[in-house]
């Protein structure tokens, strides 16, 4: 990644040491689950935290341990909203493709 940006490899790295570790924990911010903070931080879900998403997300996240809890149930419930829609939509369509066939076949016994 440029200067500017950090993968989570990246992340990882910088979290094992101390001084990373500790300022991030010293912000109320846990560091126990790496990918989940990566994916909290990546707004633009690029792959990779520039220096804007970085500072705003530690914002966000600033406080008890427990608000990095809260974001990622949030994350989590967005994903999870986003796949019932694709299932959703899905399930439409099979209903669709059912009634033409449906149809279909009305028009071939009525022949």
């Amino acid at each position: 990644s440029n200067a500017n940006q950090v993968s989570i490899d990246e992340l990882e790295e910088a979290l094992a040491t101390n001084k990373m570790g500790s300022f991030m924990e010293s912000l109320g911010i846990s560091t126990d689950d790496v990918w989940s903070l990566f994916l909290l931080l990546d707004a633009d879900e690029n792959g990779v935290i520039d220096l804007d998403e970085f500072v705003n997300g530690c914002m966000n996240l600033h406080g008890p341990a427990k608000s990095l809890q809260v974001a990622k149930m949030s994350y989590e419930n967005k994903v999870t909203r986003q796949a019932i829609k694709h299932l959703t939509d899905d399930i439409q369509e099979v209903r669709n493709l059912q009634l033409l066939a449906l149809k279909f076949r009305l028009v071939k016994e009525a022949m």
